[in-house]
């Protein structure tokens, strides 16, 4: 078993002559990327997140090392809160799963700042059902257009400013396999990018003596990994090396596909690894679900091809 996850109110952990400050779940959640710390105090009260299979407190703290995988968001139903719950099955998969291709403006999680979350985009109106999804058999079954789309949440994010593919789904299985510091599934985006010119504010109050590289056309330092970035707080782990990274046009537009996610981690990367600001970034890729011809701002339902795929993905 794990070293007790400790869903508790005590601060510090005591191992050996050591003692490890514990941080709120939310907070960890949100480091991992599965949703923002607001958005994990929602899913925490409404009793749909386990860790190690126990139920989350609000205010409940773990250790800084809490994997992705030992956390589990549960469906929204009354069934799935009830104590009779059991863990997600291959079988319960075929719940409902769907992909948006998300405009600039919107927030991936709940409302802030007042921005728009995504999840509002899901409307019938929005449903994507052109000429390459002819047959319902390919969708995963059983799919209805929901009137609630409680009980759905982001799988990863995408910040404000970028556009591309955000998958929403009521499976805590989908969602390890698509975040978490364990999960190998390939995320792949378009960026565009011009010469960083000066240290923002956030990364001089980080290191008051930062000070951005000569952008440059070498892409080493983020192909080969083990960098550590400002921003990633104090349990910092070094990045790992990209599945790739290249220009598509040499100075302008790159290409890349990583297999973890940290909150704005090509925007940061691209500016204290390689000096350049990020103009434009768009995800295009999870692991088999392509972007493809879905238009932005409308969502499809995941095909029973793609969940399959991600299913037998490590």
């Amino acid at each position: 078993k794990h070293a007790a996850a400790d869903i508790s109110k005590n601060s510090r952990v005591k191992n050996g002559d050591d003692a490890v400050k514990k941080i709120r779940l939310s907070k960890r959640m949100g480091e991992l990327d599965i949703c923002s710390r607001r958005e994990a105090d929602r899913l925490i009260l409404e009793g749909r997140i386990r860790v190690d299979g126990k139920p989350a407190e609000i205010g409940g703290k773990v250790l800084p090392t809490l994997t992705a995988d030992r956390i589990e968001i549960l469906p929204g139903s009354r069934e799935a809160n009830s104590s009779q719950h059991e863990s997600h099955t291959a079988v319960e998969t075929s719940l409902l799963a769907v992909v948006l291709n998300k405009p600039i403006g919107y927030v991936s999680g709940q409302a802030e700042h007042d921005y728009t979350p995504a999840v509002r985009l899901l409307t019938p109106s929005n449903l994507w059902t052109d000429k390459n999804v002819q047959n319902p058999k390919e969708m995963a079954e059983p799919f209805r257009c929901p009137t609630s789309w409680d009980g759905f949440a982001p799988a990863g994010r995408l910040d404000l400013n970028s556009t591309g593919l955000l998958v929403f789904s009521k499976s805590g299985v989908i969602a390890k396999k698509l975040v978490g510091a364990n999960s190998t599934v390939e995320k792949e985006y378009i960026v565009h990018v011009t010469p960083a010119v000066q240290p923002t504010r956030r990364e001089l109050s980080l290191d008051p003596d930062f000070e951005l590289p000569d952008a440059t056309l070498d892409l080493t330092s983020l192909i080969k990994g083990g960098s550590f970035l400002l921003g990633d707080g104090k349990h910092r782990l070094p990045l790992k090396p990209c599945v790739e990274a290249k220009w598509v046009k040499r100075g302008e537009i790159l290409r890349i596909v990583l297999t973890e996610g940290r909150k704005h981690h090509i925007r940061r990367a691209c500016r204290q690894l390689l000096g350049w600001h990020v103009q434009h970034l768009e995800r295009v890729r999870i692991g088999p679900i392509n972007l493809d011809d879905l238009p932005e701002g409308c969502w499809r339902p995941l095909r029973q091809d793609e969940i399959d795929t991600l299913l037998a993905s490590q």
